[in-house]
């Protein structure tokens, strides 16, 4: 496979998206013939597609449908797992060329239908420690710090809010508050914008 771009950032974005290992590898009691009649649809359809696959948050992990060829660059499909709005956005273009697909396989039937980058993944890209490289949108926490202010305007609100704007700007999906965010076990207490943050900061 070939993901150089002129910088590492685009390479890792599409590799973790279309190489991530399969946990615990397919099952064998996994009906492949749902991912089969996708895969003949497209190439009945002619040219060259890039499919991002939406999973539900009770998606059995046996069940996988994100495995490509070894030359993923000439493959006709190619299948990628949907990330954060910035990463995929980034994939598609590295696919430039390539007709791109959303694919729901949770829904009976699976639905397949054109990508539109301007909607937000659903449900969002679980959270990752921030500073993590292959996720674009929190890899500089400079520029998020100031997204998520620009969104704001840096008044003190409750971590329930604080969190929704982070899911705003973001479209990945923030930690759980409970885990030590809000102060004396007060939910409603509001937060300026640095305690807020520097809790976020030490999360995984």
């Amino acid at each position: 496979m070939r993901v150089w771009l002129g910088g590492w950032a685009p390479a890792a974005i599409v590799a973790a998206a279309v190489c991530t290992p399969v946990v615990g590898g397919i099952s064998p009691v996994a009906d492949v013939r749902p991912r089969a009649d996708v895969l003949e649809r497209l190439r009945a359809a002619g040219g060259r597609h890039v499919v991002i696959v939406r999973y539900r948050r009770t998606h059995d992990t046996g069940d996988e449908w994100v495995y490509n060829a070894a030359d993923i660059d000439t493959a006709p499909v190619v299948w990628a797992r949907e990330m954060d709005p910035t990463s995929n956005r980034e994939l598609v273009d590295y696919f430039r060329g390539r007709k791109a697909w959303l694919l729901e396989p949770d829904i009976s039937p699976p639905r397949l239908s054109p990508y539109d980058p301007a909607n937000l993944p659903d449900p969002p890209f679980r959270f990752v420690k921030l500073g993590t490289p292959e996720i674009t949108v929190l890899r500089l926490t400079g520029e998020l710090r100031q997204k998520i202010l620009s969104r704001t305007g840096g008044t003190a609100r409750s971590c329930d809010l604080w969190n929704y704007a982070f899911t705003e700007a973001t479209g990945v999906e923030a930690p759980d508050p409970a885990l030590g965010c809000f102060p004396r076990g007060n939910r409603s207490r509001e937060l300026p914008f640095e305690a807020w943050f520097g809790w976020l900061m030490t999360q995984r």
